[in-house]
């Protein structure tokens, strides 16, 4: 999927593709899935009442993510797609 991001006049970060376009500011979380087939992302932004898919590359995930909240996904530090946060407590 095409998509783009700008800055607005406000200084806030938009995404924009060819049927929507939205405020990183509103988006409440994101959450995204490796599909092995084809090697891309699918990535949901979460609103409040809606949420929006774009299908990337790990890039594209990481650079939305850098600029949204300054963070970057690394496959290779999660088993299974998920890695149990309370493992390093024990």
């Amino acid at each position: 999927m095409e998509y783009s991001m700008i800055t607005d006049s406000n200084g806030g970060l938009v995404v924009h593709g060819r049927s929507f376009a939205f405020l990183m500011d509103s988006v409440d979380f994101l959450t995204w899935k490796y599909n092995p087939e084809t090697s891309h992302y699918w990535m949901k932004f979460h609103f409040e009442s809606k949420e929006v898919r774009l299908k990337l590359r790990l890039d594209d995930v990481n650079e939305i993510l850098m600029k949204w909240k300054g963070i970057t996904f690394n496959p290779d530090n999660y088993k299974n797609g998920d890695k149990y946060e309370l493992d390093k407590q024990r």
